[in-house]
């Protein structure tokens, strides 16, 4: 299996000292990913979006998340390593707080955006639970004494 990382462009102009700031937003996919009508990219795939710095915290450089997505560097680093799927990526040094600062992570909610198709989804389609009641049903991670365990209904999964 191959994994590629496409490019969206997303070019942006700064009024301010004659700057042309150009970004982009990767999206990482396998080759023998399902194709997505209409996109170069494929399906499922993970975001790689770009984040400025300002000294004390991050911030998402796209500006329909620049003011949403900001964390302090004291969260995120030094990275550490997750799996996910057969590999091990980086992630921020305390997921869970940065997690926490966007989410409530208590709460179970259908999804408003259909990343297979890329299109959004009608909200009054939309559910919220809290997750416990789907513990019985899917496998969750749960926390315990700074260990983490997948369980399903209770039992860890091997």
């Amino acid at each position: 299996m191959q994994l590629l990382i496409g490019i969206q462009h997303i070019v942006l102009s700064h009024a301010t000292s004659q700057v042309t700031l150009k970004f982009c937003r990767y999206k990482f996919y396998s080759d023998s990913a399902t194709n997505i009508s209409g996109y170069f990219w494929k399906w499922p795939y993970i975001d790689i979006c770009f984040y400025g710095d300002n000294g004390t915290h991050l911030y998402d450089m796209d500006p329909s998340f620049s003011q949403v997505f900001v964390y302090d560097k004291k969260d995120i680093f030094p990275l550490t390593s997750r799996p996910f799927g057969a590999l091990k990526l980086k992630v921020p040094r305390h997921t869970e707080t940065v997690i926490k600062q966007n989410y409530d992570i208590d709460l179970c909610q259908t999804r408003q955006y259909d990343h297979r198709r890329q299109k959004s989804l009608h909200q009054r389609n939309v559910t919220t639970v809290s997750c416990s009641l789907l513990y019985r049903l899917f496998p969750f991670v749960f926390r315990d004494e700074g260990r983490e365990v997948l369980k399903l209904d209770g039992s860890p999964v091997l």
